[in-house]
């Protein structure tokens, strides 16, 4: 506002987005881009490690491209784990059932070697 308040109303969303931030903020700070944006979503990567921002997706099994060799997949946000098959040319995650974040979904791929 012109006196330099925030309104209460965006005093809730600054917090709520600072909580989530605060739960999932290295995979949003991950600069390289691992896979081109696609409808679902996208990926990020720092180091050895490839976050798969699910953003728009209702079924369990996802397809991406071939991906190198991965030792683990967890979701970020409890650590829950994440299974991961190579099929033909493409790598399938297979997101674990139950509840999800209804904003982002971040599965953590951890690359071997």
């Amino acid at each position: 506002m012109p006196t330099g308040t925030i309104q209460p109303e965006f005093v809730t969303r600054l917090g709520e987005m600072g909580k989530w931030l605060k739960a999932n903020g290295e995979a949003i700070y991950a600069r390289a881009e691992a896979l081109p944006p696609r409808n679902w979503g996208a990926a990020t990567q720092k180091g050895s490690r490839i976050y798969v921002h699910v953003l728009d997706w209702s079924d369990q099994l996802l397809a991406l491209p071939r991906l190198p060799e991965i030792k683990s997949a967890v979701l970020l946000n409890g650590g829950r784990k994440v299974a991961v098959r190579d099929v033909g040319p493409g790598t399938v995650l297979e997101l674990p059932p139950g509840p999800l974040d209804p904003v982002d979904n971040i599965i953590v791929l951890e690359k071997a070697g």
